[in-house]
């Protein structure tokens, strides 16, 4: 079954603002996001010396999503069979790589895989090194480590030890979780019908849009990357440098704010309207993506995005704060 099989069956359902997904067992938001951005911005958390943050920041994430979506039969499962039998099969489908494939070799897992999002752009980095050493800590509630890595162009060669050290899991009550992401159906300007007017479009297994590779992100990643609160400014950074050099030129782009709506709405971040008084703009967003985890949701993450989508319009924007409401979001900015 295919990306587009699972939007055609439901199994990914869009709404104005949001996108829902239930292949994994449970039903979770998600968000669309290009994973140039985040591959730029992983990459310049690494050069500034962060390595260590963003390989925590991906085990974090893995742990939740597993935990928190994967039906119960997974840990019935040896881990090497959920992963070649479950999460290899659902990441494919979704375009997320093309290969993750797992064996035992004594004590250490190894996980090889191909076709992974952010090696892609950046080739080797942390992120990625996270991410599957994650797996085997969100299977086994365990610290992991990392001992062996043999990269091979778009993928590697994971080997990885199971620790002692227990990990301690938080996350938010699943009916707060679903009353939080609740959202009115309104098909309008949703993925199917973006699809439909050829604005987004499908290709192995991948959402493009205007040509960019999306990729489809569970919802709690935007709020742990804001807690850590490693150079936020950096991923401004990655989304200016994106829309001047890839989308500035589009026709779309310079429909100026009604594009950006559209394209905020497409990302998932919730139904979104912006207004504009003299210097002063605004970003305001009903139903904004929450995530699973217990702490705080925070919203710097999305600010910082967006604040790089405008200085790609006009480089004297600032983020001047946020204030949140019940499931609404107010991101104001200021330029000049």
């Amino acid at each position: 079954m295919s990306l587009a099989d699972f939007i055609q069956r439901k199994i990914v359902q869009s709404r104005r603002g949001s996108l829902f997904s239930s292949g994994f067992g449970k039903k979770r938001r998600d968000i669309l996001f290009f994973e140039e951005i985040l591959a730029n911005y992983f990459q310049m958390c690494e050069k500034a010396g962060f390595e260590k943050e963003m390989e925590e920041l991906a085990g974090d994430w893995m742990t939740i999503m597993i935990n928190a979506y994967a039906p119960s039969v997974v840990k019935v499962l040896p881990l090497e069979s959920c992963i070649n039998l479950l999460l290899e099969r659902l990441w494919k489908k979704i375009g997320i790589l093309e290969k993750c494939h797992a064996k035992k070799s004594g004590e250490n897992t190894i996980i090889e895989t191909k076709g992974e999002p952010f090696v892609r752009f950046i080739g080797e980095n942390s992120f990625s090194k996270g991410l599957f050493t994650g797996v085997v800590e969100a299977y086994y509630l365990k610290k992991a480590n990392l001992v062996n890595l043999d990269w091979n162009g778009t993928g590697g060669v994971y080997t990885i030890a199971l620790g002692n050290e227990k990990i301690d899991l938080a996350l938010k009550d699943k009916k707060e979780y679903y009353w939080l992401n609740t959202m009115r159906p309104n098909k309008k300007q949703s993925l199917e019908e973006l699809i439909r007017a050829g604005a987004v479009s499908l290709r192995k297994n991948r959402v493009f849009y205007l040509g960019k590779k999306m990729f489809i992100m569970e919802t709690s990643l935007p709020h742990l990357i804001a807690q850590k609160g490693v150079k936020l400014e950096l991923l401004a950074r990655a989304s200016e440098d994106f829309f001047k050099t890839k989308l500035s030129k589009s026709r779309e782009f310079n429909g100026g704010f009604r594009h950006a709506k559209l394209l905020f709405q497409l990302n998932g971040f919730g139904e979104v309207d912006i207004l504009q008084n003299g210097k002063s703009l605004s970003v305001n967003i009903r139903h904004p993506p929450y995530g699973m985890q217990l702490a705080k949701d925070k919203w710097d993450f999305i600010a910082q995005y967006i604040l790089g989508y405008l200085r790609a319009m006009d480089n004297s924007f600032k983020f001047v704060g946020s204030k949140e409401f019940s499931r609404k979001l107010i991101l104001s900015y200021k330029s000049g």
